[in-house]
């Protein structure tokens, strides 16, 4: 299945990736998530997920309300589209992070704590506020 992300990616957003080799991550918890990568590793161009058309179109409806509400911590939906076999795909904007397992690499002092904890609770007052807007 990840041999086929980039030609997909390519075909729906045409002029989305720009290098000549991305390169594609997969993230597999409940359900895999395919990050597609394209010149930087800290910032995914974007984030590739399949599954029945009833979940995706869900998910893209709620991720375009909180995207507007919610920035630069809820991505944006770039696609969601019914593919030639009958799966369907949503395509999002990747975000610039650092992967959870890397949090604590820049993290030295109990003051670099505190700031990202007092960081994540504003995040997650904004997320919640946004949440139940929607």
């Amino acid at each position: 299945m990840m041999l086929e992300i980039v030609p997909l990616v390519e075909e729906l957003l045409p002029g989305l990736l720009r290098h000549a080799r991305p390169s594609v991550a997969c993230v597999c918890t409940t359900r895999a998530k395919f990050l597609v990568f394209d010149g930087s590793s800290s910032r995914p161009a974007c984030v590739v997920e399949f599954g029945d058309a009833d979940r995706m179109r869900r998910v893209e409806r709620i991720l375009a309300e909180l995207h507007v509400r919610v920035p630069d911590a809820i991505a944006r939906p770039l696609a969601c589209e019914r593919l030639s076999d009958g799966r369907h795909v949503l395509i999002q904007e990747g975000l610039a992070g650092v992967p959870w397992f890397r949090v604590s690499d820049n993290l030295g002092s109990a003051a670099d704590w505190q700031r990202l904890l007092e960081r994540a609770a504003g995040a997650l007052g904004r997320l919640h506020t946004a949440t139940g807007d929607v």
